[in-house]
């Protein structure tokens, strides 16, 4: 009809103004003929606003180095690291092996890349090698984490550290051309594949203890694009957003129990998860992180010397890109302050 403007048209064209588009929305009316590339060719998102310190870092450096500063800093602490078999995960473990853990826990689904990680510890120059166990393990079947446990129980391991890395990221279309199935795997691996460690180390502490024996910290792993609507992440960023809720929560349950719970953002890394499900504009704008900069910083918040620095951190976000000293120095600043100490509330993202 001449003069009629179709509203659905109107609306699509609103959603490309999304800036960059390759081509305009309004010459088609079938957003199915729209590849994920055109839907993910916005440009990467301004970050800065959301970081609590100016000077920001994407390498290891001297204050978080576990081969110097923090050399030794986890000297017989045992740790479980899920998702263990490459990229970051591979470097938490290899963080934890120069920072003297005793005994260190490597999960994943493919063992085969276990054991190229234990060999790799095995061949560092430490002043003391660790034990490393591994196991092939899928973090989203409650029976496959069960067994995981059964074996550090059957070991004699009283688990120190939790890193909750295990994560994953599907294709990224709009939400209308999702696989139902593919979009709800990155709920559960990032969701309940958190869930279910923590669950069952919670589990087998408390089931015979008012309180941790010992201090037990769990990181989880979050992103520091959470509060954004980027085209595509429909599954991964609101996934990522619970998970910074579920730090909240672990530290209001359990931290008078000796439980220390932190969401942490690893850094833009470009792992092979990222390689397959990231925009390839974000190459060389947010990917840019080395995996070394997320081993070197979970170090840091689990070794018991920083303890009084990082209290405040704890229940909150806090991301590896924030220089540690400035990090403290803005911690002890915002002390007792509640408006102050609104800024690192994860269950208020908008900052």
């Amino acid at each position: 009809m001449e003069g009629f403007v179709n509203p659905r048209r109107r609306s699509l064209t609103r959603v490309k103004g999304y800036k960059g588009g390759e081509r305009s929305t309004e010459d088609t009316d079938d957003l199915s003929s729209i590849s994920v590339g055109e839907t993910m060719s916005n440009p990467a998102p301004d970050l800065s606003w959301i970081h609590l310190t100016n000077n920001l870092h994407h390498d290891v450096y001297p204050a978080i180095d576990p081969r110097g500063a923090l050399k030794g800093s986890c000297r017989g602490k045992s740790v479980l690291v899920t998702g263990a078999g490459r990229g970051i995960g591979k470097a938490i473990a290899v963080a934890f092996a120069h920072a003297g853990a005793a005994t260190i826990v490597l999960a994943s689904r493919t063992l085969s890349e276990l054991e190229g990680v234990r060999d790799d510890i095995a061949s560092l120059e430490l002043d003391r090698q660790p034990r490393v166990l591994i196991q092939a393990t899928d973090v989203t079947s409650e029976e496959s984490v069960r067994a995981l446990f059964d074996t550090v129980e059957r070991e004699h391991v009283y688990i120190d550290v939790l890193v909750n890395n295990a994560g994953h990221l599907g294709k990224t279309p709009l939400v209308h051309l999702t696989d139902p199935a593919e979009w709800w795997e990155t709920w559960e691996v990032n969701v309940k594949g958190t869930y279910l460690p923590t669950y069952h180390l919670l589990k087998s502490i408390f089931s015979s203890n008012v309180v941790a024996p010992a201090p037990v910290t769990i990181l989880c792993t979050a992103t520091l694009s959470g509060p954004y609507s980027r085209f595509g992440f429909s599954g991964y960023q609101p996934s990522k957003s619970a998970i910074n809720r579920f730090a909240e929560f672990l530290n209001a349950e359990y931290e008078d129990k000796g439980v220390r719970a932190y969401a942490y953002h690893p850094g833009g890394v470009l792992t092979k998860l990222a390689l397959e499900g990231m925009p390839p504009e974000t190459f060389n704008t947010i990917m840019i992180d080395k995996p070394e900069l997320a081993g070197g910083f979970c170090v840091f918040l689990s070794a018991p010397g920083k303890y009084q620095d990082t209290d405040i951190f704890k229940g909150k976000f806090v991301s590896a890109n924030w220089d540690v000293d400035d990090m403290v120095k803005k911690g002890k600043e915002m002390a007792g302050d509640d408006r102050e100490r609104r800024w690192l509330m994860t269950k208020v993202l908008v900052f």
